[in-house]
């Protein structure tokens, strides 16, 4: 890694670290949200330097972590190891997730990732075939008509048009909730 590159990730762990992040994206509140047991398996989809993988370690049998970046995966793992976490598994992956084996997990989480992925009808395709058949997919996205923090406006996914994104894949919304101004969330399972 250049220091250039080394300036970067650090740039990126102080953004997903930021005190305006935790103010917009609560995790006590989101993890609320979810109706996850102790006994579960949950995906953490872009876990990047593990925001929501280290609480829900806290709280699950198996987490699995899934990021495209190894610099983030390998924060995550200090993190981890900092708190003497030994449920969660780190997985590098391509972005496109096909490089990923099933891992038969109850539950996919996706926090504000899927409005960068370019074909979304097949990342979506490969979350589902990640989960049992009984799983669910929670999918956190930035408003579209609130701008103060995150991506443009048009790259934003309206709540409407991330229902039809499922709904194509054979997903229906079980639960739709609001996490702050900024932020939204949704539940899909199977139809």
């Amino acid at each position: 890694m250049t220091n250039n590159d080394g300036s970067k990730i650090n740039s990126l762990i102080a953004m997903l670290d930021s005190p305006k992040r935790k103010e917009i994206l609560p995790i006590d509140k989101t993890i609320a949200e979810l109706d996850i047991n102790s006994g579960s398996a949950v995906i953490d989809v872009g876990c990047g330097i593990g925001y929501f993988s280290l609480p829900f370690s806290d709280r699950v049998k198996k987490v699995y972590a899934l990021d495209m970046s190894e610099d983030l995966l390998l924060e995550l793992k200090k993190r981890a190891e900092d708190k003497d976490k030994s449920n969660i598994e780190y997985i590098k992956t391509d972005g496109s997730l096909n490089d990923v084996k099933s891992l038969n997990a109850d539950y996919a989480f996706i926090s504000t990732v899927l409005h960068e992925v370019e074909n979304k009808d097949d990342f979506i395709n490969q979350v589902k075939r990640l989960i049992k058949e009984d799983g669910e997919i929670c999918v956190l996205e930035f408003n579209k008509e609130r701008r103060q923090i995150g991506p443009p406006a048009c790259e934003r996914i309206g709540t409407e048009e991330l229902k039809e994104l499922f709904k194509k894949q054979g997903l229906t919304v079980f639960k739709h909730f609001n996490i702050s101004e900024e932020i939204y969330g949704i539940i899909f399972i199977r139809e």
